[in-house]
């Protein structure tokens, strides 16, 4: 009779809920490590901001598309990181839990307490913008353009663009 907490009870409970299946996945090679920069080769479907998970434990985030290898962030690196280590698609984008649970805490940029309080419980997951702003939009002119309306919270979505000749201004609109 095997005992409930052996070893044995749990892979056998496991293999009860086991469903044979098909898997498709893309498996990638780091080609290089260095300054926190992992590059990859043979992940044809990766997307830009999607995390990157490789099988030494690391996370990386896609930022550099090229034909024949990725260029991604190392958001974790273990020791164990080599060229030669394999890399797997998560089909996922930088989040970061939400909630009340999360005030007056200090946390990395992944979620991972950083203080002595404990796990951090959250109500939802939101999705982390990693795309930086460097200056006013240009059109194809070459001209600045710059948000206009808007209610002030910098929601882009609420903001209409008008031109600028190579002059940067902020006008706000009342009634928008």
């Amino acid at each position: 009779m095997i005992s409930a907490e052996s070893p044995l009870a749990a892979q056998a409970q496991w293999l009860s809920r086991y469903r044979y299946g098909l898997r498709l996945s893309e498996q990638g090679t780091v080609v290089s490590v260095g300054d926190g920069i992992a590059w990859i080769s043979g992940l044809p479907s990766v997307s830009m901001d999607e995390i990157v998970r490789l099988e030494d434990g690391s996370s990386a985030l896609v930022f550099h598309l090229a034909r024949n290898r990725v260029g991604a962030i190392l958001l974790h690196q273990t020791e164990r990181l080599t060229a030669g280590t394999p890399a797997h698609l998560t089909g996922r984008r930088l989040s970061i839990g939400v909630g009340d649970g999360l005030l007056g805490r200090v946390i990395d940029p992944l979620g991972v307490p950083l203080d002595d309080g404990g796990p951090i419980s959250s109500s939802a997951r939101r999705l982390l913008d990693v795309r930086l702003r460097l200056g006013p939009e240009r059109d194809d002119e070459g001209d600045a353009r710059e948000p206009e309306g808007g209610d002030g919270d910098g929601d882009e979505d609420e903001r209409t663009w008008h031109r600028t000749p190579q002059k940067y201004t902020s006008t706000e609109v009342d009634g928008l």
